[in-house]
């Protein structure tokens, strides 16, 4: 039967897809929906997601507009780095370093007067003016000796181009002063980079053309190699004896804009080229008038002047400078005002007191209104008869899963209002800076040990309420245990320091026998959560921290005050007379004031940012150099080059936890790092008391270890010192002022399973009297696989108890119990190049032979 023709089969294939949209509403429910607002017909460029959410039109405005706008102020701060060369005519501060011991730069740079192009003008010192016809530009030449490192860090630090000087025959070996010296430069940050080397060919090269051209095609490649290593962006090295090369380099030198450097961005700074000094006689401080040209910034009077090796100074005014015949012209026709009128009597800026920026750099501690006094003389005497009291009396009470914060060395009696007493005296107790990290924990305190020894003695003869398992207690028994206890501990360390073990379980102490734990570790407290757990960062702190100054909000007056920078003081590209006030003799001698430079190099001068001299906690981090081999302890001395200072430092290290990374926590508590460890991408925090700094992480932070050399590099006759060779110990930036940044040391309590029975054990070895268990008692307990747990009870007096865990655990385990204790910087100093032993903590009158006095109000900090 044939078909229908009206009859098909449903199609599986078709589909029906929902409308694009929806369909037009009506004008009454599109003016209810807008409720009155109109659409704008322009596309909304605030923001690209703004402009991107609006149409595809919008966001391709915003793109291009912002194309547009950063390529202007790209090439405006060309121009306006031009300007300053140009039309001031500031000749460019060039810097010429010998990295190899058969080269002098000076010598070399000597040789160009020949060149008709060239003009050399020699200065004192080391130094010299280049000009350049061709090009119509000024170089001022620097060339520190071979050897002298810090003359030749402050001058990198004010040049616009660092040229190297190599040798074709000479190599700079590893931990010779040349390769210590990039180093140094590369982690301090260098400007536009240049490398020459007199000739390419040693005097014993071939004498045949083809020979002596593949010759020094590969020194050539060699040197730039090794230069590229330290500087990337280097293209060529020059060789000096071919008249074409020194011509590229020159107009290199002339015509290139210098390359930024950010931490520079907001200060000024300036090279001296001559100065006066004006002191009464026999007086070793007085008035220094130094000439420079302003650069990097404008320089203000109302700031202080850093000078390195000699610390801060008032500038009384700042006049102008006489110009040279070879700018007056310029001037003139530039500028009639300053034409007319004599430099010495054209005051351009002067200080102005009230506003103008002081040398108070600590602040008075105020007793009352840390709301602190001094013990009387009853207090005092009634001290012995406190420490006689009971064991059970001496345990206060303590909130559930921590510690007291701090306990008194010296109890209190049990009874009514006592307990404020208790607090009291616990803002006495002194954290000794003298005893060493690794070992104050594992030592008894030796001015309490007679009278620790004999209450330890009376707790272990008492026989009351002992528990049944304690009745079975044999003492010969259980010490010769405890030796071999001891003895595997020093043994099991002794190997992980030898296999580098340590970083796993370094905190692990002792409890001491002759002393009560509750007393020798009586400033640790116990923390539920190392990340989470609170802690008040104004609480028991040293007198130190009386004296520092703490910023509101750091990087809100790090902003306003590098925008303040920009806008007040003398322009960039002026030659201007500094009047500073009360500078040491030493200062005006190394500045030349009585002849020949004292280094035959110029000093530098470095503009300070507001409160740049007062003093507070820095925090930088470091990335520790993978050459340098050897230990790098907390409180080891070093030091530190932080932007434009030099400083003696003792720091602290600890963990980095940046603010990206969940594991910071939510109280800014960080642990405790004893060594500064290396490794790939291991970055430590550094902690001083130290000078303001601002800046944030554009400021480099370099660490040196100073050592003593014997021999040639010892003391030479070029005048290289041992301290002009020290070892890199790591670099990083500075991070910010933080005062309230809490540093905690960890310390853990071990103790040995003695009977186990499923998740239920009995501990021993961890404490040696009942009162130190229920002291800490409330303490969480963890095993090194892994379990946690609680003591649930003590058993006898001899210190074991019982304590329940979350899993079954092993005969073979150990147990933990963690304590921490905050810890503080050491005062910072200035460093003298002279190499002078200076002392770390400036004020050691005020410190006196008892206990300092700590603060535990939020007034021991100034404010800023």
């Amino acid at each position: 039967m044939a078909p229908s023709a009206s009859h098909h089969h449903r199609s599986v294939l078709t589909q029906s897809n929902k409308k694009f949209g929806r369909r037009h509403a009506s004008k009454g429910a599109t003016k209810a929906l807008s409720k009155g607002r109109t659409e704008s017909v322009v596309p909304s460029l605030r923001g690209p997601l703004a402009g991107a959410a609006a149409s595809p039109l919008g966001a391709r405005i915003g793109r291009r507009n912002r194309a547009v706008q950063l390529r202007k102020a790209h090439d405006e701060a060309l121009l306006k780095a031009r300007d300053v060369y140009g039309k001031q005519n500031m000749p460019r501060a060039v810097v010429c370093a010998s990295l190899a011991p058969d080269v002098d730069a000076w010598e070399v740079l000597l040789r160009m007067e020949a060149d008709d192009d060239v003009v050399v003008t020699r200065k004192a010192g080391r130094c010299c003016e280049i000009e350049l016809t061709r090009h119509r530009t000024v170089l001022q030449v620097h060339c520190p000796a071979y050897g002298a490192l810090f003359p030749l860090l402050d001058l990198a630090q004010s040049s616009d181009f660092l040229l190297f000087f190599l040798s074709a025959s000479h190599s700079i070996d590893p931990g010779s002063w040349g390769e210590t010296a990039l180093r140094i430069l590369q982690a301090q940050g260098m400007p536009s980079v240049q490398c020459a080397v007199p000739t390419l060919l040693p005097d014993d090269a071939p004498a045949k053309a083809g020979a002596r051209q593949r010759a020094s095609q590969g020194a050539r490649s060699s040197l730039l190699s090794f230069a590229q290593y330290f500087a990337p962006t280097l293209e060529k090295v020059h060789a000096l004896d071919d008249r074409a090369e020194r011509g590229a380099l020159f107009r290199t030198l002339a015509t290139s804009t210098p390359r930024r450097v950010a931490w520079r961005d907001a200060r000024a700074w300036g090279i001296v080229e001559e100065a006066a000094f004006d002191a009464p006689a026999g007086a070793e401080s007085g008035t220094l008038s130094v000439e420079t040209w302003v650069r990097g910034a404008p320089l203000s009077a109302q700031r202080l002047v850093h000078l390195p090796d000699f610390g801060d100074f008032i500038v009384r005014r700042i006049v102008a400078a006489p110009l040279s015949k070879r700018h007056e012209k310029r001037a003139k026709k530039g500028d009639a005002e300053m034409a007319d009128a004599e430099p010495q009597q054209l005051v351009l800026d002067e200080r102005e007191e009230g506003y103008a920026d002081d040398l108070v750099e600590t602040n008075e501690p105020d007793a009352m209104a840390a709301e602190q006094t001094w013990p009387t003389e009853e207090e005092m005497a009634d001290a012995p008869a406190a420490a006689a009291m009971t064991a059970d009396e001496a345990v206060p009470d303590a909130a559930p899963g921590t510690t007291p914060a701090s306990i008194s060395k010296i109890a209190a009696k049990a009874k009514r209002g006592e307990a404020s007493r208790r607090k009291y005296e616990a803002a006495w107790i002194v954290e000794s800076d003298d005893e060493e990290l690794d070992e104050e924990d594992g030592e008894m305190m030796e001015t309490d040990s007679a009278a620790a020894a004999e209450e330890q003695a009376a707790l272990l003869s008492e026989d009351e309420n002992f528990d049944d398992e304690d009745e079975d207690f044999d003492d010969e028994e259980d010490a010769e245990a405890l030796a071999a206890y001891q003895a595997q501990r020093a043994e099991d360390k002794a190997k992980r320091a030898r296999d580098d073990e340590d970083a796993k379980f370094p905190d692990e102490v002792d409890t001491p026998l002759a002393i009560p734990a509750r007393q020798r570790f009586a400033r640790y407290r116990g923390l539920r959560s190392l990340r989470t757990s609170e802690w008040d960062a104004y609480e028991d702190l040293p007198l130190d921290y009386a004296r520092i100054f703490q910023f509101d909000d750091y990087r809100r007056t790090r902003r306003r005050v590098e925008g303040e920078a920009l806008e007040e003081g003398i322009a960039v590209g002026q030659r201007v007379k500094l009047v500073l006030e009360n500078v040491p003799r030493a200062a005006a001698a190394r500045a030349g004031a009585f002849g020949m430079p004292e280094r035959d190099s110029r000093p530098v001068l470095f503009g300070l940012l507001r409160h740049e001299h007062k003093m507070s906690v820095l925090n930088f981090t470091v990335a520790r150099n993978t050459e340098y081999e050897g230990s790098v302890k907390s409180k080891d001395p070093l030091v530190l080059c932080l932007g434009p200072r030099r400083l003696r430092v003792n720091p602290i290290w600890s963990e980095h936890n940046p603010a990206n990374n969940g594991s910071r926590g939510t109280n800014n508590v960080h642990r405790f790092s004893r060594f500064l460890r290396g490794g790939s991408g291991a970055v430590s925090v550094g902690t001083v008391l130290a000078p303001v700094t601002f800046g944030g992480a554009n400021v480099p932070a370099v660490l040196l270890r100073e050592r003593r050399l014997d021999g040639e590099m010892g003391h030479d006759q070029r005048g290289v010192g041992a301290n002009q060779m020290p070892h890199l110990v790591g670099s990083g930036s500075l991070l910010d002022a933080a005062p309230t940044r809490i540093n905690v040391k960890r310390i853990v309590l071990t103790g040995h399973p003695f009977k186990v029975h499923k998740k239920t054990a009995t501990i021993r070895w961890m404490f040696f009297n009942s009162s130190d268990v229920h002291y800490f008692k409330p303490i969480e307990l963890h095993t090194k696989y892994g379990k946690a747990g609680h003591i649930k009870e003590s058993l006898g007096t001899h210190g074991y108890f019982k304590a329940h865990f979350s899993q079954p655990i092993n005969q073979m385990d150990t147990i933990m119990l963690p304590l921490f204790k905050r810890v503080f910087p050491k005062w910072s100093s200035l460093y003298q190049d002279a190499h002078q032993e200076l002392p770390i903590v400036p004020d050691e009158a005020e410190q006196g032979d008892g206990d300092a006095m700590q603060m535990h109000t939020r007034e021991a900090f100034a404010e800023v």
